[in-house]
């Protein structure tokens, strides 16, 4: 949601990448065994590009995703259309156990 303080973490399972949102100004490399963190507060709605900004492989150019920052009253319609899901999908993460260096 818009406004509200975003966590992100970031790991690799194979090579450097880099988790690249420039319209935020933020990127993050993201090393095999390393679990990294870097945190942003968006100031408007809209959706965004995520790149890896490390040439990786040949895969490097299909490595793209979106960012929506969204107000406060559509997000929390996610939440409660998709809470559940997410609480599971972030529980059995947490509990993963670290790639093995």
């Amino acid at each position: 949601p818009v406004g509200r303080p975003v966590i992100v973490e970031i790991t690799s399972k194979d090579v450097i990448h880099n988790l690249c949102l420039t319209p935020m100004r933020m990127a993050q490399d993201a090393t095999p065994g390393v679990r990294a963190h870097f945190w942003f507060r968006p100031t408007k709605t809209g959706k965004w590009d995520i790149i890896c900004g490390q040439l990786c492989g040949p895969g490097h150019s299909g490595m793209k995703a979106t960012l929506e920052v969204v107000e406060q009253k559509e997000f929390d319609e996610f939440m409660k259309d998709n809470g559940e899901e997410a609480r599971k999908a972030a529980a059995a993460a947490a509990t993963a156990p670290a790639p093995a260096k």
